[in-house]
């Protein structure tokens, strides 16, 4: 081979390795504990990703990576005399030895290992290994614990409560007690106050919240935990929640059992639907009717051309939905209103214009923003008519993915904000508890007056009993250890099927034609 094509192949190679490692890099400074599932899961479902995330990891990849690839491409232009020698005085008498020096390594071999360690390091760093691991062995949890909603008894009261439900993005408790410029300082002391004044299920005597189960820490995967009561767990053998319009069809949800019950249901987000197929899951699981990006564009809402952070920001997302709640109250059945914010995402967030930047940190300016605009929302909730026969929860849909976070917060604690407004029923214990987003679901449905039998849906409790949760009667550790495991139980009768069997069974559907 040329040397000079030999060079380029092995630039090549180098290249692709460091934008492989500048990326797990990026992902580790910018989004904290990202696990491999959540990776593998966006990266099939990509659309409707913010730009502005993917413009800040181009800016932080490219120069990082070009940087690198450059250092380790020096050796290449090097030229390495293959003899040298050496020269040894010993009492006056000097000898010379020649020392023959073979290069190890053409450049293409130095290129390959280069690309080898540095992939298998960025693999190591977000997870992958341990993944694979978890994936040799089959855990029994769901076949010794999950509680199918279709075989209990679930009774709603005569008049049924309605419910508005508010996904909180990236919201953690721990925001209450941060350092910024060497000041203590609490970002959210209105949800801090909304909290003392309603009922909040906490992991401490005083105010706390929910920890990240395993499959819970994404948007999508927040948002499935707290209304199936179970992770959502990827598969590396491909199952495709999108191919065939199927999300997870073996599982039954909030939702299907709220429109079973004659629920109108309506889910409004600021961004596009299809982001990681919510579209599907909510249609699938409740006939929801979905209020994104594209129905304010169709509806004039904004401009059609109009596009901020994800989509629109939160201080519309309010305005639009009081008026849709208005709507909905007028109507005879009972409804579920739900929605989810967005100007808490990482990176950095959104700052509404409405906004003062009070801090140095960006993060912490749009988080005190979010802070005054939901409780403002809360507030004008309570003092409309239908509020009497409404209950309101508010949860973090996960820990924030703001990768420097761990160096303003005063706490180890990473549990996401909860709180249950006028709820139908009071809580026996909710302090000093071991929860999390698997136990939202049944302790959702409590909280309107509905009672289940045995306490348990999925693998969550009524937090409202006195029954245990499961991360307190087995142990955080053991429960996240099986719930990493594969699943055979949760592949056959949640998911039912692996993209591999789907695809086989269209191939005999195809030739029987």
């Amino acid at each position: 081979m040329k040397p000079k094509i030999e060079k380029i192949i092995s630039i090549a190679f180098l290249f692709l390795s460091t934008v492989t490692f500048a990326l797990s890099v990026y992902i580790k400074n910018e989004f904290g504990d990202a696990k491999f599932e959540q990776l593998l899961y966006s990266l099939r479902f990509s659309e409707g990703t913010s730009d502005d995330i993917l413009i800040h990891g181009v800016r932080y990849c490219l120069p990082f990576a070009l940087l690198l690839t450059f250092i380790l491409s020096i050796p290449l232009f090097i030229k390495i005399k293959r003899t040298s020698s050496m020269k040894i005085q010993y009492k006056k008498k000097e000898k010379c030895f020649k020392i023959p020096f073979f290069p190890l390594l053409n450049s293409i071999s130095y290129s390959i290992i280069i690309f080898i360690f540095l992939v298998l390091y960025s693999l190591n760093s977000i997870g992958t290994f341990t993944y694979l691991k978890n994936q040799k062995e089959n855990s029994k949890i769901f076949e010794n614990y999950y509680i199918n909603p279709n075989k209990v008894q679930i009774e709603f009261p005569e008049e049924k409560t309605n419910l508005i439900f508010i996904y909180l993005e990236s919201m953690e408790m721990g925001f209450r007690d941060v350092t910024i410029d060497d000041q203590k300082v609490n970002m959210i002391p209105n949800l801090e106050k909304l909290a003392k004044e309603n009922l909040n299920f906490s992991n401490t005597d005083y105010l706390g919240g929910t920890y990240s189960a395993y499959g819970t820490g994404w948007t999508i995967a927040g948002i499935v935990s707290q209304t199936t009561g179970v992770p959502f767990k990827v598969s590396i053998d491909g199952n495709e929640y999108n191919h065939y319009k199927r999300f997870l069809p073996g599982i039954t949800s909030l939702g299907d059992v709220l429109e079973s019950e004659g629920y109108n249901q309506v889910f409004m987000m600021g961004s596009p639907k299809e982001f990681a197929g919510r579209d599907q899951y909510l249609t699938e699981h409740g006939n929801y009717q979905i209020l994104d990006l594209a129905w304010a564009h169709e509806n004039k809402k904004i401009s059609s051309d109009y596009y901020e952070f994800w989509g629109f920001e939160d201080k519309k997302l309010f305005e639009f939905a009081k008026a849709e709640l208005n709507q909905l109250a007028r109507k005879e059945e009972p409804f579920n209103f739900t929605l989810l914010t967005v100007d808490t995402h990482a990176v950095d967030g959104y700052l509404d214009s409405s906004c003062n930047a009070k801090y140095t940190y960006p993060y912490a300016n749009a988080i005190s923003c979010s802070d005054s605009m939901v409780v403002d929302f809360v507030r004008w909730i309570q003092k409309q008519d239908f509020y009497e026969n409404t209950v309101i929860i508010l949860s973090g849909d996960h820990p924030t993915m703001q990768g420097n976070i761990v160096d303003y917060l005063n706490n180890s604690s990473r549990n996401t904000y909860n709180v249950f407004i006028n709820s139908k029923v009071e809580a026996n214990n909710s302090k000093n508890r071991v929860f999390n987003n698997y136990d939202i679901f049944p302790t959702t449905l409590a909280s309107l007056g509905v009672q289940i039998e045995g306490n348990r849906l999925g693998l969550g409790t009524n937090l409202f009993s006195e029954k245990q949760s499961l991360a307190e009667e087995l142990g955080v550790d053991y429960l996240e250890e099986e719930l990493a495991k594969k699943s055979n139980y949760y592949n056959k009768n949640f998911m039912q099927g692996t993209y591999y069997e789907i695809m086989k069974e269209q191939e005999e559907i195809e030739e029987k034609k």
